[in-house]
């Protein structure tokens, strides 16, 4: 991933892969989206199906801190933890 300036970058990524853009970076999927109403229809309204987040097997699992609210996956749980913050 760029360090400076990325959208630069992701600007001329788009120009030549299109809106939607892939990269697979230390094992993780990233996806880039370069259109606004890509993004809305992704994660405005779609944020059901997109809105997991990534495992953390150290920082989670092993330590322990997979049931806190930064790290637990959405779902029912998530829901009831942002309720409760909320």
């Amino acid at each position: 991933m760029p360090q400076s300036l990325p959208w630069l970058t992701f600007s001329r990524w788009a120009k030549t892969h299109g809106p939607i853009v892939h990269r697979r970076i230390l094992g993780r999927s990233i996806i880039i989206l370069n259109d606004v109403n890509y993004a809305i229809d992704m994660l405005d309204r779609k944020s059901r199906i997109y809105s997991n987040r990534p495992d953390f097997v150290m920082g989670g699992e092993l330590v322990g801190w997979d049931e806190g609210p930064t790290l637990i996956q959405f779902g029912k749980k998530w829901s009831e933890h942002r309720r409760l913050m909320a």
